[in-house]
């Protein structure tokens, strides 16, 4: 895989594990935010209707019956009053109440409300919310604040002072509270020619808990009002005709509420979503920054002491394992490179080495530009945030990358190319007679190790346009390194015949003996120039790899098969024009 490629895959799939990982973590945490929201909602919901209800209702009420009618200075002062004097009503932001049927707020905690003609907005819905449910929650929109609205009714009952019929001890209310009269109070009714009835046929309605009741003879429907008077309990008669009668003040009372829940959320949840993008940013970094580092900054500083130790002579440097990739091949075939200008005859040495400076020099410039393309892209993925387009720079900064690395490639390829010849004498060849002189040449040094020659020549092959005397020499090193595999005797097959490549017509000669082989390991670097295994014998190393220069600067390809202890076979394949 190029590394074009590999870098962008690794790269594109690390930000998608890690956006899906934010996604995952983010949503949650949004979750959990959402529901923790609702359940304070429920409980804060509860907290504000118990507080409208049994705090905010009573003072309504309380100052209606005080005064006996809607007064709504008096209300709104003892709603202010109350609001400082209890920390329970500490969130309560507004407080409006109406008056009648018309929703115009008549007294408010606000002061001047009254006076604005201003409204409780309430819909159909809300009525039937109210008589269902005796209460109405809805949220403020735009705003962190709840309302709620509750109907309240205040009873009042007329009297006057000359209508009082007695006094009586506080200690008969309790009875009066849980809607019965003692014997002792009915009797001071009977006494003042009042209640013919029993005590259990007396009505006590309760209306307002330890301050006033309605007490109803059942014989003859007659209703007396007791109210408390301090330590006592007054008795007022309520005579029908001439009196007023009991009348009924009701209305809506609408309080707001702050939720400052929900602005502390909202900065923690920020707070959270910065902290989760800086983690996962990081985490993109570190996976970005291992990914380059592995991939190209790591071979390539190899590749830098390698060429480094070359041009200060350091031999120590090339004895190392390469790492995998397209740097790591060509920083392999360097290495192989630098190895066998360290084996090259003495008398090619100081030229080999004033090359290999050349061709260290001619690399250098490469690597820096990979170099700095890559410190760019460490750059680009060590924001907080990687774009589309940073993603699209990254991979044009990689199209760099590959040329530069197809240009060490390049001048690798050049390096090991360097005896190719330059100019070849062309003239119509006929393989078969050629071969035939080469073998002749073999004749005597065959005969001890005991090696047969089998021919098997195409006898229409046609002649090839070759430079004979290269070729020979290309042939006679093929067929010296068989016999020399040979060294127990065996047997040489020599081939030749019509064949295509790629769909072109091509002369192949194939040489295959049964010698020793060559093992696996060592098989790929055969056409090397100074690879041997045979310096004790004198062996430098460079027939097999003039062999293949040659073959090459004829247009043509040899290919090399073996297996060891089984022998090698070379095919020879070259285009006819």
């Amino acid at each position: 895989m190029h590394l074009q490629w590999k870098y962008a895959l690794i790269v594109n799939l690390a930000v998608l594990i890690v956006l899906v990982a934010f996604y995952i973590l983010d949503d949650f945490r949004a979750q959990r935010e959402l529901n923790s929201l609702y359940n304070t909602g429920l409980e804060n919901g509860a907290d504000f209707k118990a507080i409208t209800e049994k705090t905010i209702r009573p003072i309504v009420v309380n100052e209606i019956v005080r005064w006996q009618s809607f007064k709504g200075d008096e209300i709104a002062s003892a709603l202010r009053g109350k609001k400082e004097a209890h920390d329970d009503l500490s969130g309560v932001l507004d407080i409006n109440v109406t008056h009648g049927e018309t929703t115009a707020i008549q007294a408010a905690l606000v002061p001047g409300k009254g006076k604005e003609a201003l409204h409780i907005n309430l819909t159909e819905e809300d009525d039937f919310d109210l008589e269902r449910l005796g209460a109405k929650l809805y949220p403020i929109e735009g705003k962190y604040q709840t309302a709620v609205i509750v109907p309240y009714q205040a009873d009042l009952i007329a009297h006057t002072s000359d209508r009082l019929i007695f006094s009586a001890e506080l200690a008969h209310h309790d009875e009066l509270n849980h809607g019965k009269m003692s014997e002792g109070l009915r009797q001071m009714f009977v006494d003042r020619g009042a209640l013919r009835s029993s005590v259990h046929e007396i009505e006590v309605v309760t209306k307002e808990r330890g301050r006033r009741w309605l007490v109803t003879d059942t014989s003859n429907g007659q209703r007396y009002l007791i109210w408390r008077n301090e330590d006592l309990l007054d008795v007022h008669v309520d005579n029908p005709v001439g009196i007023e009668k009991e009348s009924l003040i009701e209305g809506y009372i609408q309080v707001v509420f702050e939720i400052p829940e929900i602005p502390r959320m909202i900065h923690n949840s920020r707070l959270m979503h910065i902290a989760l993008l800086f983690v996962m940013s990081s985490l993109l970094f570190i996976i970005v920054n291992i990914t380059t580092t592995h991939l190209v900054m790591r071979p390539l500083e190899q590749m830098t002491q390698i060429i480094r130790g070359a041009e200060s002579g350091d031999t120590d440097s090339l004895q190392q394992s390469y790492s995998s990739g397209e740097i790591g091949r060509v920083t392999y075939s360097l290495a192989r490179m630098l190895r066998q200008l360290k084996g090259a005859h003495s008398k090619r040495i100081a030229a080999l080495e004033q090359f290999a400076g050349g061709v260290a020099h001619e690399i250098r410039n490469p690597l820096n530009s990979i170099g700095m393309t890559a410190q760019y892209l460490k750059s680009i993925f060590s924001q907080p945030e990687v774009k589309d387009e940073d993603i699209e720079e990254a991979k044009e900064l990689l199209e760099i990358v590959d040329d530069e690395i197809r240009q060490l490639k390049q001048i690798s390829e050049q390096f090991l190319t360097l005896n190719r010849p330059k100019h070849l004498n062309l003239e119509p060849t006929q393989l078969g007679e050629l071969i035939d002189r080469v073998l002749a040449e073999f004749a005597l040094s065959m005969k001890e190790p005991k090696v047969q020659v089998v021919k098997n020549y195409d006898a229409k092959l046609p002649a090839v346009a070759l430079d004979p005397v290269l070729i020979r020499q290309a042939v006679f090193n093929l067929v010296q390194n068989s016999i020399q595999a040979m060294s127990k005797g065996g047997s040489i097959y020599i081939t030749t015949r019509m064949d295509e490549n790629d769909a072109s017509p091509c002369v192949v000669v194939e040489i295959r003996d049964t010698g020793i082989g060559i093992p696996e390991e060592i098989q790929e670097r055969i056409f090397d120039a100074y690879f041997t295994t045979k310096e004790n014998e004198g062996g430098i190393g460079l027939g097999l790899a003039l062999a293949h220069q040659i073959i090459t600067a004829h247009d043509g390809e040899v290919t090399m098969k073996s297996k060891e202890g089984m022998g090698t076979a070379f095919t020879i394949a070259f285009p006819v024009h």
